[in-house]
């Protein structure tokens, strides 16, 4: 059974982790957040589902998993969130 993915950020790292994602056997990409709204823009452009809030992904309890590609600096903040959620959390350099 594939788990429900989110990427958290869709710059060059959240573009890589998405475009593996849709092609994955073992995710199923739900969509993007991003806090720039022309990469959200661009995202829906693509067919991919934008959220429109860190808090939205959080309460959706079809997430199973984050993929967060954000700027390094603001990486604990969001796996903690995430975590505290339920969610699943892949980040580097946490």
């Amino acid at each position: 059974m594939k788990k429900n993915l989110v990427v958290i950020g869709y710059g060059g790292m959240g573009g890589w982790h998405v475009n593996y994602a849709q092609k994955s056997d073992v995710v199923n990409l739900l969509g993007i957040y991003d806090i720039k709204e022309e990469r959200a823009a661009l995202a829906r452009e693509n067919g991919i589902h934008a959220y429109s809030s860190l808090e939205e992904i959080l309460n959706d309890d079809r997430v199973d998993l984050v993929t967060i590609a954000t700027p390094n600096d603001v990486h604990k903040e969001i796996a903690v969130k995430a975590l505290q959620s339920g969610k699943n959390v892949i980040c580097e350099k946490p």
